[in-house]
């Protein structure tokens, strides 16, 4: 009799211990989503500023630049252009995956890609037609920049933090027989 009641306990212990070590998981899981959301807002927000620019600059090339200042500085709006295209669609397919390892890396590149694109348009447009930007504009995106800079590093921490409980063990069973992947940071 004590020997069933022995068994019985131990099972419902491991029962009550797996169910919270699920619970913990998803709890974690949705953590990152959620910050993955308030990332996803941020980059949004700078690819709206990024289309608006480009919206302009479009109307003012062929009115207010000579034909051979516009050759180079349109080549750079055109690849700030692609940029935030490429942009736009890896944030797409992050926001339905937030937690996929290829989706947050495509998106990682399409960043470097677009950071890149921007300092470029924003250094090296410097000609006798002035600033490629207006000051309103840059201090806007350095605005957005930061904010999403805070973001991401929320949304770091608590993948990190997701990771290690994936990890954990006897925590590592339970993520295996549920199907719970490590996530990549951005």
């Amino acid at each position: 009799m004590s020997g069933s009641v022995v068994f019985w306990s131990a099972i419902a212990l491991l029962v009550f211990w797996a169910v919270g070590a699920h619970n913990r998981l998803v709890r974690l899981r949705g953590l990152a989503m959620q910050a993955f959301a308030r990332l996803n807002l941020e980059f949004a927000q700078q690819a709206e500023l990024l289309e608006r620019c480009l919206d302009s600059a479009a109307q003012s090339f062929s009115a207010s630049r000579p034909a051979e200042l516009q050759d180079g500085a349109s080549a750079r709006w055109a690849a700030l252009a692609g940029a935030t295209a490429q942009f736009r669609a890896s944030l797409a397919v992050a926001k339905t995956r937030p937690l996929d390892g290829g989706a947050v890396a495509a998106l990682a590149a399409a960043l470097t890609v677009l950071s890149a694109a921007w300092t470029r348009l924003c250094e090296e447009c410097h000609d006798l037609a002035g600033e490629p930007m207006p000051a309103s504009v840059l201090e806007r995106w350095a605005l957005l920049a930061h904010q999403a800079t805070t973001a991401r590093a929320d949304f770091n921490s608590t993948v990190d933090a997701y990771n290690a409980a994936v990890q954990e063990f006897p925590a590592v069973l339970v993520a295996w027989l549920f199907g719970f992947q490590r996530a990549r940071p951005l």
